[in-house]
């Protein structure tokens, strides 16, 4: 049998974004810029991708440098933090974890930008803003919703919602994560 092409039909439904800010030098956010430094030595061809910027670490960066990890950990625990706060649920009590299955670094310099794009099959997705000059280009959600970044500045989202950075002016450092929920009867 020959599968036919779905049919797409299309819900509004609120879905929400988290933003969380921690200081610059908090000690996961400094050893992430390291790891960052360090996979530019070690993998310095930047990733092809919807990034278009200076240079994008490979997709599984956090399994490449034991320096990510600290952060992957914040990120999770932050995301757990967030779900219990804004939908009353733990998932740890239903049987799910959360994990970081992709993690990578970008540079964008003058003119870096992303094209439209979701991180799905990801359930959680996740921005983590390590260095930012003023004036650098916002995180928009469905052509609705500008976020300004700032260094220090988490925002934690659903994989499902698209998003983009138009053309950036300065120097921007993020690290991207996509989080997945795991069964675990442990």
């Amino acid at each position: 049998m020959q599968i036919p092409d779905p049919t797409q039909f299309e819900v509004i439904i609120k879905l929400p974004i988290f933003g969380f800010q921690l200081a610059p030098l908090a000690p996961e956010l400094v050893q992430a810029r390291q790891a960052l430094q360090e996979l530019r030595i070690t993998h310095p061809e930047p990733l092809q991708s919807n990034v278009k910027g200076e240079y994008t670490s490979p997709w599984k960066s956090h399994l490449l440098n034991a320096k990510l990890q600290p952060l992957c950990q914040l990120v999770i625990n932050l995301t757990e933090h967030a779900a219990k706060h804004h939908w009353n649920t733990d998932i740890r009590k239903l049987n799910f974890r959360l994990e970081v299955l992709d993690c990578w670094g970008s540079i964008y310099g003058n003119k870096g930008h992303t094209t439209p794009h979701t991180h799905f099959p990801a359930d959680f997705s996740c921005v983590v803003y390590l260095d930012t000059e003023e004036g650098c280009a916002p995180l928009i959600f469905e052509n609705q919703i500008k976020l300004n970044p700032m260094a220090g500045m988490i925002v934690i989202f659903p994989g499902v919602l698209l998003h983009q950075v138009p053309e950036n002016q300065g120097q921007r450092t993020v690290v991207a994560l996509n989080m997945f929920k795991v069964a675990d009867f442990s």
